[in-house]
């Protein structure tokens, strides 16, 4: 099956006339649809990308599902397609025998919620994946110790980018505002303060890193 070209479909849905706040939606869809593509996201519900969307101070998840909204979709299906097509292996590492265990669950609400709850992690995994692009050097953090007696106004400072803040604030104020939130994900905040995978205890940010993300959120 022939994939359409996000590129050109994006260059198609914005030439002309476009109205103002209309072109501004578009690029930030396939704004956040490109850096999805670049990390092999696998993550591309119109849920997802509309509260990322809205964050970045675009169209929402609701305003993405109205009749009228369907160039967005279109958009975000075409970069789905192109992104299924460019990265074969992350898709069948997803769907691969992934789901066999929840579809042998009977209860069909219970199963229905399985698939939620796998679907709101794949996105938060996704968002992880961002987030770790998004930071400064690549997402390597450099720990500055400030020098005895140096005051705070001579410490050194990491710049933090508006992306990044951006990044920061979403994951801050998501997974990690509470060991609640982080439970609904799949992750777990240990008391040590590092967050880990729930399944598998395997740390995903220790608690260094997590104080920098918080303070990065809160730059702004």
């Amino acid at each position: 099956m022939n994939t359409v070209d996000p590129e050109t479909l994006y260059a198609k849905l914005t030439q002309g006339k476009v109205q103002p706040r209309k072109a501004k939606y578009l690029a930030i869809v396939h704004e956040i649809c490109k850096q999805r593509f670049s990390v092999k996201a696998t993550d591309w519900t119109v849920a997802s990308i509309g509260r990322e969307s809205e964050a970045r101070g675009g169209i929402g998840a609701n305003g993405l599902r109205l009749p009228r909204s369907e160039a967005y979709r279109g958009l975000i299906a075409a970069w789905k397609e192109y992104a299924d097509a460019a990265h074969p292996a992350a898709k069948r590492k997803v769907t691969a025998g992934a789901d066999d265990w929840i579809l042998a669950i009977d209860n069909v609400a219970s199963r229905q919620l399985v698939f939620c709850l796998q679907s709101e992690l794949a996105a938060a995994l996704d968002e992880v994946k961002l987030l770790k692009k998004l930071l400064p050097n690549k997402g390597v953090i450099k720990v500055l110790v400030e020098p005895a007696g140096q005051t705070p106004s001579e410490a050194a400072t990491v710049p933090v980018t508006a992306a990044a803040e951006r990044a920061c604030k979403r994951f801050v104020d998501g997974p990690i505002s509470s060991p609640a939130r982080a439970a609904e994900v799949g992750f777990k905040l240990k008391k040590d303060g590092d967050l880990a995978m729930a399944s598998t205890g395997e740390v995903i940010l220790e608690r260094a890193a997590l104080e920098l993300l918080r303070a990065a959120a809160r730059v702004g």
